[in-house]
This record gives C-alpha cells, sequence and structure tokens, in this order.
C-alpha cells in the first residue's frame, strides 16, 4: 500500500499532468496530508504538503468552492497552518512569501467576513504575521503583508472581542503606514482604519489619547486624499465619528462643530447610492441636535 508521501506525490504528479483539481482534493489526498502533517515530518514531507500540495489545494479550492464546501477548505488550511508554524524557517518563508500571500488572500476573499471560525481568521493572521517577521522592511510586498495582517487582525477582533487580536491589528497598521509613503492610497486606506481602531482602544481602556490619535490619523488621511478620490466620503464619515466621540468624552464644542461640517462634506461627496448615507444622515442629525 502507498504511503502517505507516496499518495501526495501521485496526486500532486496528476494534477500537473492536466490540472484536475480533484486530484488535490479528494478524500485520499486529504488523508495523506493529514498523516504526514499531524506526525514528525522530514524537511522534504514539511515542503510537499506545504508548498507543492498545500498552496494550490487551497487556491485551487477556494476558487472553485460551494459555500457548503468552505468547512472541508478551512480543514486543509488548518492542516497547513500547522505544518508552516512547526516546519518553515524565516529562509523559507521568503521563498514562498508571494505564493503563500496569493494563497492567504485568495482564501480569504472566498469567504464571507462572518463564514469562518475564529481559528481560521486567526491562522490567516499568523500566515501574514509570520512573512513580516522573517522578511527585510524593504521588501517589495511588506506594505501589502503588514496591511492584510491589519485587516485580518480587525476579523478576529469582531469575531471575538479579544484585546490583543486589536493592539496588534494597531500595531500592523501602525507599521504599514511606517514603510509606505504617503502618497500611496494603501497608506490613506491604513490611516483612517487605524483611526477607528484607536476608538475601539478608548472603549476597552477609556485612554483619551486613543480618541486624540484616532481624530489625528483620520485627519491626516482626509487631508491626503483629493474630494475626486471615491474613498473621501469614508474617510471623512471616520473623521467625523472620531470628532463626536472626542466631542463626548471632552466636551470641546469645537470638536462637535467640526463633526457637523465633516458628515454634511461626507454626505455632500458621496454619490446617491452611497451605502453608508443612512447612517451618516442619522448621526449628522444626531450631533446637530446635541448642539447647546
Amino acid at each position: 500500500m502507498p504511503s502517505p508521501t507516496q499518495l501526495l506525490e501521485q496526486a500532486i504528479a496528476a494534477f500537473a499532468a492536466d490540472g484536475d483539481p480533484s486530484a488535490l482534493t479528494s478524500a485520499e489526498a486529504q488523508q495523506a496530508a493529514h498523516a504526514l502533517a499531524s506526525g514528525p515530518m522530514t524537511p522534504q514531507e514539511a515542503e510537499l504538503v506545504l508548498v507543492t500540495f498545500g498552496l494550490p489545494l487551497i487556491q485551487l479550492s477556494v476558487n472553485q468552492a460551494s459555500p457548503g464546501e468552505l468547512d472541508a477548505i478551512a480543514a486543509a488550511l488548518l492542516v497547513f497552518d500547522q505544518s508552516l508554524a512547526r516546519y518553515l524557517e524565516p529562509s523559507d518563508l521568503g521563498r514562498i512569501a508571494d505564493r503563500l500571500d496569493m494563497a492567504a488572500t485568495t482564501f480569504r476573499n472566498g469567504l464571507e467576513d462572518d463564514e469562518a471560525e475564529p481559528v481560521v481568521w486567526a491562522a490567516l493572521a499568523r500566515w501574514w504575521g509570520a512573512l513580516a517577521a522573517a522578511l527585510p522592511p524593504d521588501y517589495p510586498k511588506m506594505t501589502v503583508f503588514l496591511a492584510n495582517l491589519g485587516l485580518t487582525l480587525e476579523r478576529v477582533f469582531h469575531l471575538t472581542h479579544d484585546r490583543d487580536a486589536l493592539e496588534r491589528a494597531v500595531d500592523a497598521q501602525r507599521r504599514t503606514l511606517a514603510v509606505t509613503p504617503q502618497e500611496k492610497p494603501i497608506w490613506v486606506a491604513s490611516a483612517s482604519r487605524c483611526g477607528l481602531n484607536h476608538l475601539r482602544l478608548y472603549d476597552l481602556t477609556s485612554d483619551l489619547a486613543a480618541i486624540e490619535q484616532a481624530v489625528a490619523l483620520c485627519r491626516e488621511a482626509v487631508g491626503l486624499t483629493p474630494n475626486s478620490d471615491p474613498g473621501k466620503p469614508d474617510y471623512v464619515g471616520n473623521l467625523a465619528v472620531a470628532l463626536f466621540a472626542l466631542w463626548e468624552t471632552t466636551g470641546d464644542r469645537a470638536a462637535l462643530d467640526e463633526a457637523i461640517a465633516s458628515w454634511e462634506l461626507a454626505l455632500e461627496l458621496a454619490p446617491e447610492d452611497f451605502l453608508a448615507r443612512d447612517r451618516y444622515e442619522d448621526y449628522l442629525a444626531t450631533a446637530k441636535a446635541a448642539r447647546p
């Protein structure tokens, strides 16, 4: 009877021959991967499970999956994650960095926000965290790795309300800002998201400095974005939320006035079908009613 290694090698060869993903997604191939990943592996076996089998499996499965198949894909991802944590050194991560990023992105994009268990999102965060830790700051895709790490940790926080996940998301977003030129759109988006996450930190810590940081980051994002940018209404709206929180906390009338002006600007810039229009109109009405 073929060994798990031989079974995987046969599945990989069949996939390479005709591109049929069923060779990788078959129960036999899955069982072989589980058998290898659950016990001691040689470096060659780890390479087989992680790179040659795991990455194509995740990408192909997500691309072709129906909602009912996502649990099986998540299980495969977690086996991959287990092997990644146990057997890959930083030098190995550098060698497969782009492929690992592509697999993680493909998998994440195949999920709805609340469709997977927190453990799956945490696994994705570990992948991007491992890449960010192992590679130099000037690595060409470091900005992407850090931005993805921050977004994924945000999702972990939303699902678990774990303060550590939120703090790590903020750290990843601040590191994104540090390695990204301000003129890049990803800098502005990361600054605005980081600002909102500082507001969430305030909810957990009651530290006024967190709100002040939120206002500063959101204000920078707005200042760097032209009115013609389709993301500007969101950035202005985020600034308004931060300013309103500052007014609620300190009673600063100037912050309330600026929040009102910001929501008015966001609504002026937004198209008619803007998803947050009704919410912004409600916020604006509440803020105006709060004026002394």
